[in-house]
């Protein structure tokens, strides 16, 4: 009788899982300061396993370590989200531009823009999101470059992060979202310069929006 090769996840991965999750819910609020002794209470792990997950999470922008202080929850400012979105932008108008050189249609894009229209922005807000990540991550893939694509994903969870952290601030604008069908279509027709307008469009106006939540936290 054949083996089979069973996944098993391990305890530092279960930590990271779970921690991330508590942050971006805001379980832990941004700029919390983070101790061993807290999440030992709270998942029940050894030392040595929290401290390879907060390292994992800090590598991955989700904490950060302040010399002689301790380690905290990332807190973004409006620059910080700027500078983040803006990297964003210049990685998915290179994937725009390498799509143009290839003359491909992203098809695999057409699926997932149909869920994400199919969601409600503020009654199913974190589908949407979930969805939204989906279609730029998507676009990004459809560049073929896989070195474009871990340049994306290096900045992929401060971009989550900071939609999560501004979730109860940033005001949903009214209406259906059109601005990913837009793009799409602009792709499809191969008007790759509209394409990316459209696209730097959309993401000037959610740096404009999370900027003004970053703002009305601060009140």
């Amino acid at each position: 009788m054949s083996s089979v090769q069973l996944n098993v996840i391990s305890a530092v991965d279960a930590v990271c899982t779970a921690l991330e999750a508590d942050i971006l819910n805001l379980y832990f609020a941004p700029g919390e300061k983070i101790t061993e002794s807290l999440l030992a209470e709270r998942y029940s792990v050894s030392r040595n396993t929290l401290r390879e997950a907060m390292a994992h999470l800090a590598a991955q922008g989700y904490l950060t370590k302040i010399a002689n202080k301790g380690v905290y929850v990332r807190k973004f400012t409006a620059t910080d989200v700027q500078e983040i979105f803006h990297l964003r932008e210049l990685l998915e108008l290179e994937a725009v531009n390498m799509i143009a050189a290839g003359d491909s249609y992203p098809s695999a894009l057409v699926d997932i823009l149909q869920q994400l229209e199919a969601f409600d922005r503020v009654e199913q807000w974190e589908d949407y999101v979930r969805l939204d990540i989906q279609f730029h991550t998507g676009l990004v893939a459809a560049a073929n470059s896989p070195r474009l694509s871990r340049l994306y994903d290096t900045i992929l969870n401060e971009v989550k992060l900071c939609i999560y952290q501004t979730r109860n601030f940033v005001t949903i604008p009214a209406g259906k979202d059109t601005s990913h069908r837009q793009i799409l279509d602009a792709l499809q027709a191969q008007k790759y310069d509209a394409a990316a307008n459209l696209l730097r469009q959309h993401i000037e106006q959610v740096i404009t929006r999370y900027c003004s939540g970053l703002e009305a936290m601060k009140q």
